[in-house]
């Protein structure tokens, strides 16, 4: 009892998490010329305890799922209920009331993008970057050990077309732990069928893989030699039947059931015959992955400004006076997602004026140390 106390104290006082700090990753570039590449670095830093494969990512915001700014944008801040302790985004000129509780006993914090004063009538006229290709990253996959750290450059090249003057677009650079690799496995099933009615074919199904992993369904496709009416497919998981096609719904609530490795499942595909059909070879492929309890990932927004004209594009190729603006108060130290989060978030600044956290904080950590030594002194 008082070794498992004692190792109970230790997880508390030693939590492990994997995280990724980036530096800047939103920018402004305030006019940029057509025709000519403009570049600026970024750093990335893995601050976790797992070496990890990164891959970046340029998208539209509506291509990774991040609502576009707008002329709001320029004027977010970060908010704290004093009462329930919820943080949430809203723009300075509206009235603000938690979310959460609807407490007006809130406190304002950072700017979300400080340093774009004197830019908001730009937001007005914002439009997703036309071609993503304009925007290249270097290296754009790349492998970090714990505590080390990576310089990316980033090259910005709009063409010099007249249609692309006198513009401000947005994309969304986004970097993320590199996916495991999916695997795909066929079940061949030959059906004989001598009923018109709605029939049950039952077989099973195993995962090969490492003994120490857990494995989860991500999709499944179908393929057939004769016409067959094939209305799902489901797995048996703790008694109970979940559809693996033609969606996959391996979840109960809030749980996730993972498949292990080497272990037999019963499956059953629930199908009819067409056009007086008697024999069909099916075809069933079931991809799945490893799963991966947590996974980190950042993003930011890149703001472009083009020249308004031919005149003003000479006048900044042969000055050299690009202006990028890092719209950030400070870098932010890490962002965690889990891995059902299909979209990348975007960074948000945590205030820093926020004493009030850091007490709680303080406090919670004094008890957890004084746990930790009564715990070690109950052994002694």
């Amino acid at each position: 009892m008082k070794k498992i106390l004692t190792i109970f104290l230790i997880l508390l006082v030693l939590p492990i998490f994997t995280a990724i700090k980036v530096e800047n990753l939103s920018r402004l570039i305030d006019p940029v010329p057509l025709g000519v590449p403009i570049t600026f670095t970024t750093r990335v830093t893995n601050t976790g305890e797992t070496p990890t494969e990164y891959v970046v990512y340029v998208q539209t915001p509506e291509e990774a799922r991040i609502n576009p700014s707008s002329e709001r944008t320029p004027y977010l801040r970060q908010y704290q209920c004093l009462d329930c302790g919820a943080t949430f985004v809203e723009d300075k000129r509206k009235i603000h009331t938690c979310p959460e509780c609807g407490s007006k006993n809130i406190i304002e914090g950072n700017r979300i993008y400080a340093g774009l004063e004197g830019k908001e009538d730009y937001f007005k006229k914002i439009t997703s970057i036309p071609d993503t290709k304009f925007i290249r990253v270097n290296p754009d996959r790349f492998f970090l050990k714990p505590d080390e750290s990576i310089e990316l450059q980033i090259t910005v090249n709009i063409p010099h077309k007249s249609k692309y003057f006198d513009k401000f677009y947005e994309a969304i650079i986004s970097i993320e732990p590199s996916l495991p690799e999916k695997q795909t496995a066929n079940i061949v099933r030959r059906i004989e069928m001598d009923t018109d009615e709605i029939s049950h074919d039952y077989f099973t199904f195993k995962v090969p893989g490492n003994p120490d992993e857990r494995y989860m369904i991500t999709s499944s496709d179908i393929q057939y030699t004769a016409p067959i009416d094939v209305f799902s497919v489901k797995i048996q998981l703790d008694g109970e039947w979940y559809d693996v096609y033609p969606t996959p719904r391996l979840y109960k609530g809030n749980k996730l059931f993972l498949l292990k490795y080497d272990k037999t499942y019963s499956m059953q595909m629930i199908y009819k015959s067409v056009e007086n059909n008697r024999k069909t070879e099916v075809s069933l492929y079931i991809t799945y992955m490893k799963y991966q309890k947590f996974q980190t990932g950042v993003a930011g927004r890149l703001w472009i400004k083009t020249a308004k004209n031919e005149e003003q594009n000479s006048r900044l190729i042969e000055s050299g006076k690009i202006r990028v603006i890092n719209p950030e108060t400070k870098p932010p130290e890490n962002t965690q997602t889990p891995t059902k989060t299909t979209a990348p978030p975007t960074i948000y600044v945590t205030p820093s004026a926020q004493n009030n956290n850091k007490d709680l904080w303080y406090i919670i950590a004094g008890v957890l140390f004084v746990l930790f030594l009564a715990g070690v002194y109950i052994l002694i």
